[in-house]
């Protein structure tokens, strides 16, 4: 597959399969951790937000860090309603998951 006929989804696909394949030679892991994300882009209050929830759910000791984020069970917490990885809400609905 030539790199001029990939969709710009293959392609991307491609690059991050890439950068995978360095990390680990380098032996790193394949992904970065939210933590190493948000310290990239220090001005994203997006990643700040999900570095946080990452950091509350114990970090590395849970592998599906993602679900325990989504499922988390403290609405008293300040990013609550802002923690990522939520079901998208539809323009139409107020508080109701798609």
């Amino acid at each position: 597959m030539k790199l001029e006929t990939l969709t710009p989804l293959e392609l991307g696909r491609k690059i991050s399969q890439e950068r995978m394949k360095e990390r680990i030679a380098q032996g790193l892991p394949a992904r970065k951790n939210p933590i190493e994300k948000s310290l990239e882009q220090p001005e994203s209050l997006r990643r700040a937000i999900t570095a946080k929830c990452y950091e509350c759910v114990g970090m590395d000791d849970d592998p599906n860090y993602r679900e325990s984020i989504r499922t988390c069970t403290s609405p008293k917490c300040p990013l609550f309603h802002l923690r990522p990885y939520q079901k998208k809400l539809s323009p139409d609905s107020v508080g109701k998951p798609v």
